[in-house]
């Protein structure tokens, strides 16, 4: 099999290259499972853990963010075994007791990456939870069409009742999200993210 490049591997990942996507899973998946299987997981858990690890990536790719200064492999692993650990804890069970990667220069920024991660995860847990009609009122905000567009769409009266129909749905969102245990737990987290709940 071909070897890639750590730039080659951001590049793939960022533009879905299959061939190399196929690489990044032959070449750390095998770890990674050991990781989470030796850690009270299972395949399952390691499926889940192995993708994860990739969405954080392929963020930090998409906002140009990612600097590698380890091999990628390593910094896989290393974000893999954040989410391990967070996911542990979250079932208060003993934590991983793995050597840590002291040449992991950017471990702050992996830990700010993952809380960033689980709290986009925590909103569209709860928007999956609206009514079909909130759900598609907020996703046309926040595609950017106007309060005017919205009003047709829905076939609403007014735009007043259009915008009052927002509001609710916000509302309701956001009272379930920081209702949430675990979004409590995150705002503990020693990253803070200016993000916390939807703005639209």
């Amino acid at each position: 099999m071909k070897k890639y490049s750590g730039e080659e591997i951001i590049q793939g990942i960022f533009n879905h290259n299959e061939k190399i996507i196929y690489y990044v899973y032959e070449e750390n998946y095998r770890i990674i499972r050991q990781l989470v299987k030796t850690n009270n997981g299972n395949d399952a858990d390691a499926d889940d853990i192995f993708q994860e690890a990739l969405m954080v990536i392929y963020r930090k790719i998409k906002e140009e963010k990612l600097n590698l200064y380890v091999t990628f492999g390593t910094y896989l692993y290393a974000v893999a075994k954040k989410i391990w650990q967070n996911e542990l804890k979250r079932k208060s069970q003993k934590a991983c007791n793995i050597e840590d990667y002291d040449d992991l220069s950017s471990g702050d920024d992996i830990e700010k990456e993952l809380i960033k991660n689980e709290k986009h995860k925590l909103v569209w847990k709860h928007f999956e939870n609206l009514s079909k009609d909130c759900q598609k009122i907020i996703r046309m905000f926040i595609d950017g069409h106007s309060i005017s567009e919205v009003t047709k769409t829905m076939n609403y009266s007014t735009e007043q009742h259009t915008k009052n129909r927002r509001l609710r749905c916000k509302n309701s969102l956001i009272t379930h999200i920081i209702n949430d245990p675990q979004f409590k737990e995150l705002k503990n987290e020693k990253a803070q993210d200016s993000n916390q709940i939807p703005r639209w």
